[in-house]
């Protein structure tokens, strides 16, 4: 574990298209261990974090139950159908069903989060039953208050004591009496004097420990406030936010959904030094790491719900989430829907009240909120949005109508919680509609149009061209918007586009699949972050093209940018909506482009793009340089193919082969195309573009070399040690 059994099968082209055409199908797991010890009054239960999806379970021939969601958590108490001590040993079969997905994206198969075997008295602290709230924050001190729910599964009233422990304080008690059965809250009272608080970019973090007998029960929290005002925004600790965001799917190169620890962190970091300070999880409740890796990092997070029903499987998997995720300081809101086909009915309305109402009596700290197709938000009809607390909203500043959304509703706050659609494939400069490849500076192929059109129709006049810098632009100039979030951070499996074999990647992503910057990672880090930035597209090597133009942007946040070309000066231009158009192309001459951008006339960011020979090497980089060897941490390398002196070979498809020595191995290998069809689990991987990816997991500790060669190419190695700290 985890394990994602269809990200090894290949794409089939009959199979289904929005999941990247991978076969769906029926798969089992079994798994035998040794009779157990047997402890009296002791409970054991197996929790399954994420099987996707339609899930049986089987415990020494008994059928369990079925869970039918594959983004939330099942929970099965074994104790009396397991065997202890002579009676032999224990046999856990689960099946999983991917015929009918639940999205119109790459969903995967199989076991793919963490599974635990849990121990616990039969008096004890209820499964997600922490709840940890700050009442009151200010500089001096924080009021915190811990309810603990104590869960009784015997036949007989119990009184017990309770302890309850802020990091190394000193602990408070109290005795709660528990009916058979049944369970009841305790809850006790704190204070944190001088509390170091969690905010954007500073996980800081506090634990709470609840004892009830032998049941410990360790859960972090962190000390923030958050505000919802009416036609101002959302506050953290009295600070508006200016949302830096971006939506997310669970998927990465080479692993599908099955995704190692290491990689949700990885992921989350790339969003990071991009500049993002908020994550939109597309579009399902998301693992306990990833919220874990959010506190640590200081990014906030809107956790959503799967669908819009009040059906009971639904209802239960809603509390589920809140319950389990309502500690943690990164999750801002709770989204209830994503772009429903009943929203703003009567319905829909109806339904969506009984999820705000039921997600408030579980957790009363936090907003929630819709994701809503910006084509049902262009005549209101109904109380639908009056509903939330926050009226998430989709491609409306894109098409440069979210100022007449914000009119209509003055006093609700409305936020661009998916926008900024631009369809892009790393490296590539035109469209190329035989293979599908978007063109870095923008694409009118497939859904693209369409979805335009549509807004066209509903808003009833013309819309402008698509332009990401406008829309971040809008953004920055409107301030009581609160910011946005960006479709998408990376690139993801399934949903093609556009929407044709052999395409199995949605190309939305500022960075691709494998998390590889784009071109328009470099315009958002530019909005995102202070620091002065030119960023020229595209590269400088084009054999066979000289003498002819090539168009030519630059994205910057400086106030203008002078391009040069083997040092001779082509002007100065300003910058407009943080891009600088050469339209009309600049001549080509192999040698060097710089671009230098200038703020108050003094040069503060410079560009040099170097034109490149033949490619001559391999250069493979690891991300870290000590893992744990404890067979789950994984180590990311990275190749990218140069010439003779070290400079980035663009058009580079050299077929790689990462060969492992020492305690490892390659679980995954990936290269951003989306049209590839080769093999996500292997040692072998085309470079596209340049560059390809590998996946290495410790097998053990010790010292590890991966090895990347590829025919008539200088070998590249990138070293680590795997240790157990």
């Amino acid at each position: 574990m985890p394990h994602d059994w269809r990200i090894a099968q290949p794409p089939a082209q009959d199979g289904p298209v929005w999941q990247a055409f991978s076969p769906n199908g029926v798969a089992y797991y079994r798994l035998t261990l040794p009779p157990l010890e047997w402890l009296e009054r002791t409970r054991t239960v197996v929790e399954f974090e994420g099987v996707m999806r339609d899930a049986t379970l089987w415990c020494n021939g008994f059928l369990v139950d079925d869970h039918l969601s594959g983004y939330t958590s099942m929970l099965f108490d074994l104790t009396e159908l397991l065997r202890y001590g002579d009676e032999g040993s224990n046999v856990l079969l689960i099946r999983c069903d991917t015929t009918t997905p639940e999205g119109w994206w790459y969903e995967g198969g199989g076991i793919y989060r963490d599974v635990w075997l849990i121990r616990h008295p039969d008096v004890h602290v209820d499964y997600d039953g922490v709840y940890v709230t700050t009442a009151d924050v200010s500089g001096e001190v924080a009021a915190i208050r811990i309810v603990t729910a104590v869960r009784n599964q015997t036949t007989e009233d119990v009184t017990v004591p309770v302890m309850t422990r802020v990091n190394n304080d000193a602990p408070s008690t109290q005795v709660v009496m528990v009916r058979a059965g049944d369970t009841a809250e305790v809850v006790a009272d704190a204070k944190v004097v001088s509390p170091t608080l969690w905010d954007i970019a500073q996980g800081n973090l506090y634990s709470v420990t609840c004892e009830v007998g032998f049941d410990r029960v360790e859960t972090s929290f962190g000390i923030r406030t958050i505000e919802v005002r009416a036609g101002e925004g959302v506050f953290l600790n009295g600070e508006r936010v200016r949302f830096q965001g971006a939506n997310l799917h669970q998927d990465f190169a080479g692993l599908g959904i099955a995704l190692p620890n290491r990689v949700v962190e990885h992921k989350l970091e790339l969003l990071q030094q991009m500049g993002c300070n908020a994550v939109r999880i597309a579009h399902h409740p998301p693992s306990r790491v990833f919220l874990d890796v959010a506190d640590r990092l200081g990014m906030l997070v809107i956790v959503e719900n799967r669908l819009l029903s009040t059906a009971r499987p639904y209802l239960d998997d809603l509390i589920q989430t809140v319950r389990r995720y309502r500690n943690h300081p990164s999750v801002w809101a709770w989204s209830l829907e994503n772009e429903e086909l009943l929203e703003d009915t009567v319905q829909g309305t109806r339904i969506l009240r009984r999820l705000v109402n039921l997600v408030r009596r579980v957790d009363s700290t936090r907003p929630t909120m819709v994701g809503a197709d910006g084509l049902n938000c262009y005549s209101i009809r109904t109380g639908y949005f009056d509903a939330v607390d926050v009226v998430g909203v989709h491609y409306r500043a894109l098409n440069s109508t979210m100022g007449d959304l914000h009119a209509s509703l003055p006093k609700a706050v409305v936020l661009a919680d998916e926008d900024g659609l631009f369809p892009t494939v790393r490296g590539q400069y035109e469209d190329d509609e035989i293979h599908g490849w978007a063109s870095s500076f923008g694409t009118r192929m497939g859904q693209y149009a369409v979805l335009r059109e549509l807004h066209a129709e509903r808003s009833g006049r013309a819309l402008p061209d698509y332009d990401l810098g406008a829309t971040w632009q809008w953004f920055v100039d409107h301030p009581e918007s609160g910011g946005g979030f960006v479709w998408s951070g990376m690139d993801y499996f399934g949903e093609p586009t556009p929407i044709r074999w052999p395409v199995t990647l949605a190309s939305y992503g500022a960075m691709d699949v494998c998390g590889f910057p784009k071109d328009y990672y470099w315009l958002l880090r530019s909005f995102f972050r202070p620091e002065p930035l030119v960023h020229v597209l595209p590269h400088w090597t084009w054999p066979g093209h000289e003498g002819r133009p090539i168009r030519l942007w630059i994205y910057s946040n400086c106030d203008e940018v002078e391009l040069l070309v083997n040092g001779s000066s082509l002007g100065v231009r300003q910058v407009e909506n943080h891009i600088v158009r050469w339209d009309e192309g600049i001549v080509y001459r192999p040698g060097i482009l710089t671009a230098l951008g200038r703020q108050d006339g003094e040069i503060t960011a410079k560009f040099d793009s170097h034109t490149a020979g033949h490619p001559v090497s391999l250069r493979a980089t690891v991300d870290r340089s000590v893992i744990e060897g404890d067979g789950r941490d994984v180590a990311l390398v990275s190749l990218t193919v140069e010439d003779a002196e070290g400079r980035f070979c663009p058009w580079a498809d050299d077929d790689v082969h990462f060969e492992v020595e020492g305690p490892a191995e390659v679980i995954g290998v990936g290269n951003g195309d989306p049209t590839s069809l080769e093999a996500h689990v292997g040692d072998r991987r085309r470079a596209f573009r340049g560059r390809c990816l590998a996946i290495v997991r410790a097998t053990g500790v010790g010292s590890v070399n991966v090895h990347a060669t590829a025919h008539g190419l200088v070998r590249g190695t990138a070293s680590f040690e795997a240790v157990l700290s």
